[in-house]
């Protein structure tokens, strides 16, 4: 669990529920931030994705532009639109969506809008499941996601062998993002 602190308009960093903030910031003209701190946020800004690892899950630290702010939260959106699917949604049998496979997609969703990534297409799967689709001209690109932390990805880049199996939370985050960064 993490909360965020603002640094200006644009800026927020995730701190750990608990941390003194006061050890990061202050309300005094004159306090000085330990140097540590300085140039933890230096590279953060700099960076483009950085994770901080909080128990079993990862918390990702990205400075989203106005686009990928837009298109993650729209994503967020139509994916907690799926959990009023009710049993045989499809007009056969499916499943409604299990809510902890909606919750796992968000947190996903959340660390794979970095600068540069396209929007998924949202899916809901016959299996109870959600998959997320990018296809652009030279990649087709879906992860299924299982269950928390479990998913299964295709991954196809034109003149390339594709890769498909399952994968962690953060194998996914990879592959996906290796293959829409090109």
């Amino acid at each position: 669990m993490s909360r965020l602190a603002v640094l200006s308009e644009k800026e927020t960093i995730r701190l750990p529920v608990g941390a003194n903030t006061s050890t990061y910031f202050s309300q005094e003209p004159s306090y000085t931030p330990p140097v540590e701190f300085i140039e933890w946020l230096e590279a953060l800004r700099g960076a483009q994705t950085q994770s901080l690892v909080e128990g079993a899950q990862t918390q990702s630290l990205v400075q989203l532009d106005e686009a990928q702010a837009e298109w993650k939260k729209t994503v967020e959106e139509l994916v907690d639109g799926l959990a009023a699917l009710e049993p045989g949604w499809d007009s056969y049998a499916a499943p409604a969506i299990d809510p902890q496979v909606i919750s796992e997609t968000k947190l996903f969703v959340g660390q794979i809008a970095t600068p540069g990534t396209p929007a998924p297409a949202v899916v809901p799967t016959v299996n109870g499941t959600i998959q997320l689709e990018w296809h652009t001209r030279s990649t087709d690109t879906e992860v299924e996601i299982l269950e928390p932390g479990r998913y299964y990805v295709f991954a196809s880049v034109v003149a390339e062998q594709p890769w498909e199996g399952e994968a962690t939370h953060d194998e996914a985050i990879t592959r996906i993002q290796q293959v829409l960064t090109r």
